[in-house]
């Protein structure tokens, strides 16, 4: 996440389809590679694909390197198919939205896709009217030279003055002074929810900034009164729409990872997430997530998230002697006795664990 703001409009809740779970693509094509040359149908493979779990997403992948055909060929394969009729036909935005996904999509581009249930023509854009901007900042310089409640009034005056305002709000989050940031963050929490929900990509930026600052605890404290579930898929779309070796997106992961921490409802959703991630090995060294940043969500939810067991068991094991095994290890310490037992996964002799390990 660059700039001044996250110019991406929100998403839908339709990550529990999974959509957003990630695969092993390449365990995945060699697979099914091996089952059309053992004379599988194109029709049997996609309802395989449908079976195990796969999403309409996945599936273009896969049939695009077993069938050698472009994305567009792929998505029309699969999208034709019966299995994803229902899918197609409930989601259409979504489903026309994805064919418009170049082949090397980021989080940014899918965060796109991803809305509130909106057409296109309701996602917020920040407005680019100057001299409206011009306007909302004066009142806002005002608001400034007010205090306690009398601001607060003024605030909640200026939100709901016109309906164009959380437009030229997002202006002002990216091109305005910084020294107004905290007030426009006011009016946007004043405008109340849902009508403040197309801000939640620049508060996420805005309250995930590197260092503490009233704009990011007043950003935060927006967030943290705005409902979860509105919040929560922008949370997972950027822990699992990584491509290739993204920097930026290792760095996003970790501006995520410490905001999930602020509310243990965002934790315990962003959480099969986040095991996900603990449990890849096939990062480069400039895209790795920080092991400790996303273990240190965990420890927040032990009583939620039992089945992180298997893989904090195996970071304690392989890094036994340092800091992110005996952290690993802390957190091991805190699940519940039943889910350890459940999961078999005991830290009593880790010396021999590694070795059956390895």
């Amino acid at each position: 996440m660059t700039g001044r703001g996250i110019k991406t409009p929100a998403f839908s809740l339709i990550f529990d389809e999974g959509v957003l779970l990630k695969r092993d693509i390449d365990q995945a094509i060699a697979r099914y590679q091996h089952d059309r040359a053992a004379g599988a149908s194109l029709e049997q493979m996609i309802f395989r694909l449908h079976e195990d779990g796969f999403s309409i997403i996945d599936s273009f992948k896969v049939i695009r390197a077993v069938y050698t055909v472009d994305l567009a060929d792929a998505r029309y394969m699969v999208s034709a198919h019966p299995i994803w009729s229902n899918y197609v036909h409930l989601s259409p935005a979504f489903f026309l939205n994805t064919l418009a996904l170049p082949e090397d999509a980021t989080y940014s581009d899918w965060l796109r896709v991803y809305q509130f249930g909106l057409s296109r023509d309701e996602w917020v854009a920040p407005a680019r009217d100057q001299d409206r901007q011009q306007e909302i900042a004066a009142l806002l310089q005002q608001a400034a030279r007010l205090e306690g409640e009398e601001q607060r009034s003024f605030l909640h005056e200026i939100a709901h003055a016109s309906s164009d305002m959380l437009g030229v709000l997002l202006a002002l989050v990216e091109n305005g002074e910084l020294s107004l940031r905290v007030l426009i963050v006011g009016v946007i929490r004043a405008l109340g929810f849902p009508n403040n929900r197309g801000a939640i990509p620049w508060l996420i930026e805005l309250a995930g900034g590197s260092s503490a600052s009233a704009v990011q605890d007043v950003a935060l404290q927006t967030l943290l009164a705005l409902e979860s579930s509105a919040i929560v898929p922008f949370f997972i779309a950027i822990l699992l729409h990584r491509v290739g070796e993204d920097k930026e997106w290792a760095q996003a992961v970790t501006m995520v990872c410490q905001l999930l921490k602020a509310k243990k409802a965002w934790a315990s959703a962003c959480a099969p997430a986040v095991t996900y991630l603990l449990g890849r090995s096939e990062y480069a060294q400039d895209d790795r997530p920080d092991i400790m940043t996303l273990l240190s969500v965990l420890e927040t939810i032990p009583f939620a998230c039992a089945y992180a067991i298997p893989v904090v068991y195996r970071i304690a094991v392989m890094d036994r002697d340092g800091e992110r095994g005996t952290y690993a290890a802390h957190i091991l310490s805190l699940f519940n006795d039943n889910d350890r037992a459940l999961y078999q996964y005991r830290l009593k002799d880790r010396e021999t664990e590694l070795e059956e390990l390895r």
